[in-house]
């Protein structure tokens, strides 16, 4: 369905049918349309690969002086100043992290293609998870452009898991095999008993349960 369409829907019969109304219907389609296309277009400025008119912005913003007008070209330098900062600044950011923490065991990493960046913290060696502090300094600190994944890593979780046992007497039917003898003729009204005896064994079953951890790590 069409956004002329369920434009139309809203509406009783009789107004839908109206020529008056529906020419107001597809006026405001036809500025729907260019609305949707002008925000897509706006959108679009926020990542260096489909930027157009928004790449002079990125080129202030990184002290970048053009000298190509090819606009691929000028896309690649500004990716090529994007990657060459971020060694640097995942360094700074491993540091601010690292005040926070028992012992400097951060990471920081590019997540390539996604506009954002990894941050793993060691479940262990932080008291609080993520304090306002941290997070705001990360904020300060990090490109703009960058978005702050927080994962939490937990390392050398012991489980331990501990068993009870019961003892019950099971019995066990034991039974032979029997022959009759190969004589020529038709038996009738036969009936065969075969004895049994049974014994009895203590057999342990282990009683296990379950365990679990908490989900909010790695």
């Amino acid at each position: 369905m069409t956004r002329l369409e369920r434009m139309k829907s809203y509406l009783p019969p009789h107004f839908a049918e109206s020529r008056e109304i529906q020419a107001i219907l597809e006026v405001g389609n036809d500025l729907f349309e260019e609305t949707s296309k002008v925000l897509d277009d706006v959108l679009n400025q926020f990542f260096v690969e489909t930027a157009t008119w928004g790449i002079p912005k990125w080129e202030d913003e990184l002290d970048i002086m053009p000298t190509e007008v090819d606009l691929e070209t000028r896309r690649n330098q500004i990716i090529s100043k994007l990657t060459s900062q971020t060694p640097t600044n995942y360094r700074a950011i491993e540091r601010e992290i690292n005040r926070f923490l028992r012992s400097p065991s951060s990471k920081v990493r590019l997540i390539k293609g996604r506009y954002a960046m990894e941050i793993i913290i060691p479940l262990d060696q932080i008291t609080e998870w993520l304090p306002v502090k941290l997070t705001n300094a990360i904020e300060e600190m990090k490109p703009a452009h960058l978005a702050a994944l927080f994962v939490g890593m937990a390392d050398g979780i012991n489980a331990i898991i501990t068993t009870k046992e019961y003892t019950f007497p099971v019995p066990y039917p034991i039974t032979g095999t029997f022959h009759t003898s190969s004589i020529n003729g038709i038996a009738s009204k036969v009936s065969a008993v075969a004895e049994s005896s049974a014994y009895a064994n203590p057999v342990p079953y282990p009683i296990t349960g379950t365990f679990y951890c908490s989900e909010g790590g790695s």
